[in-house]
């Protein structure tokens, strides 16, 4: 009678409860260190297939399974970091597990102050628009002057105004996540 309740109680454990493990993992293939924080825990992950990765344990019964929602953020190591801060929420199930890929979305645009004026406004707008982006570039590039902008990838036209309002010729780049772009200002009209 023992025997028979103890088989029965078992039985009824292994059918409506049990902790199943389930594992979320961030590669990092880039070739540059990157900075994720897993439900508030901050990994560097190591360049070139490095990954940073949190176990979770969650209740799975035959009714209902446990599901948690766990945080993810990529951390910007700069302002003109290749890749935009982004946070996005993942859900976690009982023994399914989840993967992603840090990915850069932004390349640079590297401003080289060729002229002997003083640029003071450089403002974007995507090919397919008219309306051009506020000042991207905060304060004046000096004469022999080189900056970094970070740029969401895409097709633009850029304009550059001069400290005395002067617009020069407008130029077409091309931004590729991950890349940099090098635009010289010579002052020329």
């Amino acid at each position: 009678m023992i025997r028979k309740g103890l088989i029965l109680l078992t039985g009824l454990m292994s059918l409506f409860g049990c902790a199943k493990e389930c594992e979320l993992i961030v590669y990092n293939k880039t070739p540059i260190q990157q900075t994720v924080k897993i439900d508030g825990i901050i990994y560097h992950i190591p360049a070139n297939v490095g990954y940073a990765d949190e176990t979770f344990y969650l209740n799975s019964f035959v009714l209902w399974n446990e599901k948690i929602n766990v945080s993810v953020e990529y951390v910007a190591n700069s302002p003109v970091s290749f890749r935009s801060p982004k946070t996005f929420t993942v859900e976690m199930e009982p023994g399914k597990d989840r993967s992603y890929n840090v990915r850069y979305d932004r390349g640079q645009i590297q401003l080289r102050n060729i002229s002997s004026i003083i640029l003071d406004q450089v403002l974007l707008r995507t090919n397919n628009s008219e309306e051009w982006s506020e000042d991207l570039y905060e304060g004046s590039l000096e004469p022999d002057g080189i900056d970094v902008i970070a740029v969401k990838e895409g097709n633009y036209t850029l304009k550059m105004i001069d400290v005395y309002g002067t617009e020069y010729p407008l130029q077409e780049v091309e931004i590729i996540a991950g890349e940099q772009v090098m635009v010289m200002f010579t002052g020329e009209m």
